[in-house]
């Protein structure tokens, strides 16, 4: 066994879960899933880090994916935040198009991530962000990362504070975005449609949430 020590280190770190995975593959009969999670996989990690930051590292397995972006001591840990938080904006505009919701966390804290291993207090944080306060399809930005924009009167227009005073990430707001962009893509058509069809109390209030928040910011693009 190798004697080499590792250790943890500051980072920018998310940890995101497609949701629906699970149901899509119990019905799965002839692979289709796994070929469109698969490409959609691929397209999202490689594309976006040519828009942000090719320091950004990722680690997918089975519908979770985790990022990280190490801050070394040079570093602006807020401007990396930032650049995570646009990262992720970018991978959830890109899920939507596809009509996949997702969930998340995002924070600053002491990771470990290589080819076989992901560990650290920011992967607990993150997932507990995800697993236990997002509840509906959003990714959720940590107290940590918001402290310290506070701290610095830093402001970004993809953070926005939810009726339940949680801070999430307004993906809605890239500069790919606009009005005729929203009401063109059927995106809000086929979470209506899923809404009627569904019957689990606990999925449809995820879908609702998604429909109205993607109906508040076409409001919004409207009036302005």
């Amino acid at each position: 066994m190798s004697s080499n020590k590792i250790s943890y280190y500051t980072s920018a770190f998310a940890f995101i879960d497609v949701l629906g995975t699970s149901n899509a593959m119990q019905n799965e009969k002839d692979c289709s899933f796994l070929n469109t999670m698969n490409n959609m996989y691929k397209s999202a990690i490689h594309i976006a880090p040519y828009f942000i930051d090719p320091k950004i590292k990722h680690k997918i397995f089975s519908d979770n994916i985790v990022f990280e972006r190490i801050i070394k001591s040079n570093d602006d840990p807020i401007q990396i935040a930032l650049q995570l938080i646009e990262f992720l904006a970018i991978i959830q505009e890109f899920f939507s198009d596809n009509n996949k919701l997702i969930r998340g966390g995002v924070t600053i804290g002491q990771s470990y991530l290589s080819d076989n291993l992901v560990l650290g207090p920011a992967l607990l944080e993150t997932y507990e962000l995800e697993s236990k306060k997002a509840i509906y399809p959003r990714i959720l930005i940590s107290d940590t990362i918001i402290s310290k924009l506070n701290s610095n009167n830093y402001n970004s227009k993809l953070i926005k504070k939810d009726r339940d005073n949680k801070y999430f990430i307004d993906y809605l707001k890239t500069r790919t975005k606009n009005c005729d962009y929203i009401k063109n893509n059927n995106y809000i058509s086929f979470l209506e449609k899923e809404l009627s069809n569904e019957t689990d109390t606990r999925i449809k209030a995820k879908l609702l949430w998604s429909i109205n928040y993607c109906k508040e910011r076409l409001k919004e693009l409207m009036n302005n």
